[in-house]
Parts: structure tokens; C-alpha cells; sequence
């Protein structure tokens, strides 16, 4: 079973995780945008996600009026931490042209992205959608160094009459119909704008899902831990059943 998320930030306002807990894995929260706004929420529901065994991703909206995305970045740094915990993955959010040219925007999520990627110590996922991101050139190559997050909801291959609902799959397709230009593979998928507004005060919520399963996503994340050794394992057994030490 495919690994189910949601995506908050201050919309979504005061958030209760315990109440969506058993049916997703992760909460992927707005931390900052530009260089000097922090999500309300964000502090809220980082702690909350944690304590609920969630894992958690932070993103960055870039600001391309700005066009300082090193300062950007930077700002993201110092936030991204909450009581002294980093959250598991952190995402460029790239979706805004703000009058600068195509061009232009594609360079600095580029250097959003490697900058974000050297104080995190990890590479960055990138949020974006075809319908934004096959507005701008070729990017060449680079991108493929970080994950891709599509966002396709806004024009989806399909239409709903009415809100998904908890535990439900995206019914049809199973993918993206259309990737960025430069991706031959998604790594999360946000597919809805429309998931029941459950754990949230907002009307609706944004749903993600991974493209594998809670055990791949940790992995790609270096999450994992390691099968048990042999001894491992014979130790587990003696400290249960000491009976059976010779």
C-alpha cells in the first residue's frame, strides 16, 4: 500500500493529527516564504506530527520578486528546526513567476535548491507542477538531483463531484498524467485539493501520496533501520526467554 500524507500551513489553521493518525504517514507543513515570513502554524504542527510518530517534511515557497534565493534559503535554515529537531525532508516549493522571466525563475530554484540542499545536509524534494514548471526552459539536467513532488490538482485527469475521503486511493489514474519537463519519475504526488476536512478547520486539505510504500519512503530518506544481524537476533531471543541461554 502506497504511502498517504497531507499538506498543511496556516490555511488549514488549528490542526488535531490524532484524529488522521492511523491513516496517513506523514504531514508535509509551509514553514517560511521568502526571506522573512514563518508559517503561523508551522512550530504547532511539527510538534504535534512528531508526537504522533509521523514523519515530517518543511517547505519553502520561493519568492522570485525577492531575487536573493541563497538569503531565501538561509531563512529557511533558521527555521526549519523546532526545539532543536530538524524535520525528516524538506521541500523547495517552486509555483510563482512574480514578473520575473521564465529564465530567470528557473535559475533561482536551481540555487534554491543546491543551497537548501548544503545547510540541510540532504538533497531537497521539489514541489512543482507541470503546469508551472513546463512554463520555464530546459533545466538540463540538475534537477534530477532532487526528487520530484508533482502537484497536479489544479487540472486533474479526472473530476470529483464531491470531497475523497479518508483511506481512499486516487481512482482512476494511479500517476500523474504529465510529469515537469526533465523527471522520469515522481517521488510524491499531492493529487487532491479536495480530501475531507478531517483533523483541520479549513473546508478542504491537500492530500500527497508517495510512490511506494512507509518502509520505501523511509528508506529514501535513510530512515530505515537495518535488518537485524544473526546476533541481534539471538540476543532478542536470550533476553526474552532466558531459559534458553546455554
Amino acid at each position: 500500500m502506497r504511502s498517504n500524507g497531507r499538506d498543511w500551513s496556516r490555511h488549514q489553521g488549528r490542526t488535531d493529527v490524532e484524529l488522521i493518525a492511523d491513516d496517513v504517514d506523514y504531514i508535509m507543513a509551509r514553514c517560511t516564504i521568502g526571506w522573512s515570513y514563518r508559517d503561523t502554524w508551522y512550530a504547532w504542527n511539527f510538534m504535534n506530527s512528531k508526537a504522533a510518530d509521523l514523519l515530517f517534511g518543511a517547505y519553502h515557497v520561493l519568492w522570485p520578486d525577492n531575487r536573493n534565493p541563497k538569503r531565501e534559503a538561509n531563512w529557511f535554515s533558521q527555521n526549519w528546526a523546532v526545539d532543536g529537531e530538524v524535520p525528516d525532508f524538506v521541500v523547495c516549493d517552486d509555483e510563482l513567476i512574480q514578473g520575473q522571466t521564465p529564465a530567470n525563475v528557473l535559475e533561482q530554484c536551481r540555487i534554491l535548491a543546491f543551497e537548501v540542499g548544503d545547510l540541510f545536509g540532504a538533497a531537497p524534494r521539489i514541489y512543482t507542477g507541470s503546469w508551472f514548471w513546463n512554463r520555464l526552459p530546459s533545466p538540463g539536467g540538475w534537477e534530477n538531483e532532487f526528487p520530484l513532488i508533482e502537484a497536479e490538482y489544479l487540472n486533474p485527469p479526472w473530476r470529483i463531484p464531491r470531497l475523497w475521503h479518508t483511506g481512499e486511493d486516487p481512482q482512476p489514474p494511479k500517476a500523474p498524467s504529465v510529469l515537469g519537463r526533465g523527471w522520469d519519475d515522481w517521488w510524491m504526488w499531492q493529487w487532491t485539493s479536495k480530501m475531507e476536512p478531517v483533523g483541520v478547520e479549513s473546508k478542504s486539505q491537500d492530500a500527497d501520496v508517495f510512490n511506494g510504500t512507509l518502509q520505501q519512503l523511509k528508506e529514501s530518506l535513510g530512515l530505515a533501520q537495518p535488518p537485524l544481524t544473526y546476533n541481534q537476533k539471538t540476543d532478542i531471543l536470550w533476553e526474552h526467554h532466558p531459559e534458553l541461554h546455554p
